[in-house]
């Protein structure tokens, strides 16, 4: 039987300051879209939530208003005209909830392979995926914000630790504690996640269909129209756009690989 001590333990004296019980923190849902070796446009997304329990509540009520509980995954939308069902409906409802919620914020960082190659200054694509969504992140976590981060599931090489190397990057550039953990997840068991992946999509969306817009009975085009309509903007075209405290988008420029001068090798 466990032995109980007579006399309370007296813990050691903390060092250093200790932080305030109302510091900011947050929560921060991150996600990809489209293939860094290969596709024209690649970007990063990060869904920051200050009050994840409120955002979890919103969208489960959604969920029985309408009575769908299957996962919000931007690659299930309809590409060709179809008629609109429940899961339509309820991305519709999770972006209002987005606008509608205080302490939710979105910012991504798209790079297009026609501004410069992605990959090329970095030892592997997976360097490269690291070091944009460090990028991200930069961008969304707050001057003292502590936070957690959930990325999405990806399937990396057994030598990729994805995890710790972005983590200590990111605390390491803000020469503080940033990121306190970072995890990775199944979209489907995480509404963050769900959510991140819809703003993404149609923002990525509306950059990959450049100036031709598809039929409006896309399920695709309509969620991407209703994402800019609720942002007040036409388009996130060419370089982005912003709304302050809410949604940020950010086209990355990259410039090309100098290799020497006057196109002579150099070292």
């Amino acid at each position: 039987m466990l032995q109980l001590p007579d006399k309370e333990v007296v813990l050691p004296a903390e060092v250093g300051a200790a932080l305030p019980a109302n510091h900011p923190t947050a929560v921060i849902y991150l996600d990809e879209s489209g293939v860094i070796k290969t596709d024209r446009f690649f970007g990063i997304g990060c869904l920051k939530v200050v009050d994840d329990p409120a955002l979890r509540r919103s969208l489960h009520r959604q969920r029985q208003r309408l009575e769908c509980m299957d996962e919000i995954h931007w690659s299930d939308f309809n590409k060709a005209p179809a008629a609109q069902g429940s899961l339509f409906d309820l991305a519709v409802a999770a972006i209002d909830s987005f606008f509608d919620l205080d302490g939710v914020s979105f910012c991504c960082a798209v790079a297009d392979r026609q501004n410069g190659d992605l990959v090329g200054s970095y030892s592997s694509p997976w360097a490269a995926y690291e070091a944009l969504s460090v990028q991200a992140l930069d961008r969304t976590v707050g001057a003292e914000e502590v936070v957690s981060v959930v990325a999405d599931h990806v399937d990396t090489p057994h030598d990729v630790r994805f995890e710790g190397e972005v983590k200590k990057e990111l605390n390491r550039s803000r020469k503080r504690l940033a990121i306190t953990t970072l995890t990775r997840a199944h979209s489907h068991a995480m509404e963050g996640l769900q959510l991140a992946d819809l703003l993404l999509g149609a923002a990525m969306f509306d950059f990959r269909r450049g100036n031709d817009s598809p039929s409006p009975k896309s399920q695709k085009s309509q969620l991407c129209d209703y994402l800019l309509d609720r942002c007040g903007v036409p388009t996130f075209r060419p370089s982005g756009k912003e709304v302050v405290g809410k949604i940020k988008v950010e086209m990355r420029r990259r410039r090309r690989t100098r290799r020497g001068r006057r196109g002579r090798g150099g070292k």
